[in-house]
């Protein structure tokens, strides 16, 4: 097991050294003799090595300490998911900790992958003879066939190892005759939501309070925002178009589930019609993805206007600024459309929502049928929302911080990293947010309350920060802020 482990990240980390050399090969071929020297290549490979030696050592340390209740593998080999599964004790803080790691050996090397390769497209399509850039793509074709094998390769193994064993699936419904299903089918008309019958009753009226309040500060914060964009113009640019679509997207998501839940809590509404749950399911799933392609986009205009400063106008133009505000949009709105339409034909056992919103975990699960197949589809979904913005985001934040460390004075780097200042908190509350749903979601060990709290946490606390943090770290808001507050002073 160990060793298998070792070699399958070292393979990784390996192609991200080799995309290196690709990136230095075709974008600075002049100075490739003096950059990869063999004192470098030893390096890379050394790092490489190392690094996959140290990764997977604790997990497998720690797996054989485990009382294991069988001695049947049902598998071919010693892996480390058909091993951990023996064990007769609790092991989901072990799965976390190769989870964790497991993240960071593939999406790592990755995001440099796709760096290297960003690049290498760049200075390919600056060559003037296509023959020219025929050339240069040959040399690393090679290479990109091998990343994108092992890349599609592990996936694979992923979606077939979530969807075992194999069931008959969703599809199934839609070519066979329902009828064949009425007979455990419930007619569901609409549904209940009981997420706060196990503790959180007691706690109905602090908890509407808290709630009314954090929706109300949601509601003014971004209004001033979008009120400040529309009217000053000098918030024009790009980056505030971008801050108002922001600004829009958090009062629909804040609208669409916290009105629900102050209900629930004042008046015990607990019933929600089947048309409005899946209608909240869609809007609620399609403006999360498309608030992170806008933070992708957003990180994207800071860097250019840190590393072309003299270019900007010229490349974030009002069009250009259309089309990327256009394709977040329309790539959120579409990417959970899919799954939606098909929970939605789904047969349901049970009305009873055990939660406080229509989100898509909790709804699937009261389908009559195996849903693995749809769950699957969601994943993939949810990580080219997740993943492929954040990529763009840390490559952006990457070049950003390259391009600030050339500054030589520290009054010039900090003017440079106060621009962004404000959206990479931002994007930094957005992802760790997230990340916390996804790790109680995953853990046995939290309380279902706990998961219930984080969650509507979750559904406020970007909506709730945004307005707060542009105003305070923004000196263009203030300006603007305090430009109609004398306005009204002066009025009245």
């Amino acid at each position: 097991m160990y060793t298998y482990l070792i070699f399958q990240t070292t393979e990784g980390f390996l192609l991200c050294a080799m995309a290196y050399d690709r990136y230095v090969a075709n974008c600075n071929p002049l100075r490739y003799n003096s950059i990869i020297t063999i004192n470098m290549c030893v390096f890379l490979v050394s790092t490489a090595w190392a690094l996959v030696m140290i990764l997977p050592a604790l997990n497998v340390i720690l797996a054989p300490k485990l009382p294991f209740c069988s001695n049947q593998i049902m598998y071919w080999f010693c892996d480390y998911p058909p091993i951990v599964r023996l064990s007769c004790l609790d092991t989901t803080l072990l799965i976390d900790l190769a989870l964790a790691f497991a993240l960071f050996v593939m999406y790592v090397p990755f995001t440099v992958i796709i760096w290297s390769y960003c690049k290498i497209i760049k200075s390919v399509c600056k060559i003037v003879t296509s023959e020219g850039r025929k050339k240069d793509l040959s040399t690393c074709s090679s290479h990109l066939i091998v990343v994108f094998t092992f890349y599609v390769a592990h996936p694979c193994v992923y979606i077939s190892a979530k969807s075992y064993p194999i069931r008959p699936n969703v599809l199934i419904y839609f070519l066979l005759d329902d009828s064949c299903l009425q007979a455990n089918v419930t007619v569901v008309t609409d549904f209940l939501f009981i997420g706060g019958e196990r503790g959180l009753k007691d706690f109905y009226l602090e908890l509407a309070i808290f709630l009314l309040v954090v929706y109300l500060m949601i509601l003014i914060g971004n209004l001033i925002i979008l009120s400040l964009v529309a009217t000053e113009p000098k918030l024009q640019s790009a980056m505030y178009i971008f801050l108002s679509n922001l600004s829009l997207i958090d009062i629909v998501i804040s609208t669409t589930v916290l009105p629900k839940m102050i209900a629930v809590c004042l008046w015990n509404d607990t019933t929600i019609s089947y048309s409005a749950c899946f209608l909240q399911l869609y809007i609620y799933l399609s403006f999360e993805t498309v608030e992170s392609m806008l933070l992708c986009v957003m990180a994207y205009d800071r860097y250019v206007a840190i590393c072309n400063p003299l270019r900007y106008s010229s490349i974030i133009t009002k069009r250009v600024c259309g089309m990327l505000a256009t394709s977040a949009w329309a790539s959120g709105l579409t990417i959970p459309a899919f799954c939606v339409i098909f929970t939605a034909q789904m047969p349901f056992c049970s009305n009873k929502i055990d939660f406080w919103f229509c989100d898509f975990p909790p709804v699937v699960s009261l389908s009559c049928l195996d849903s693995t197949f749809l769950i699957d589809v969601a994943l993939v979904g949810a990580l080219i929302a997740i993943y492929f913005p954040f990529t763009v985001i840390v490559w952006s934040y990457f070049r950003i911080i390259v391009a600030v460390c050339k500054i030589a004075s520290s009054e010039g780097r900090m003017k440079a990293f106060s621009t962004c200042s404000s959206h990479l908190t931002v994007v930094l509350t957005f992802y760790l947010a997230h990340s916390c749903v996804y790790i109680s979601a995953k853990s046995e060990n939290v309380h279902c309350n706990v998961l219930i709290l984080i969650s509507i946490v979750n559904c406020f606390l970007t909506p709730v920060m945004n307005p707060i943090i542009y105003s305070f770290r923004n000196k263009e808001i203030k300006a603007a802020l305090r430009k109609l507050c004398s306005g009204k002073v002066d009025s009245d």
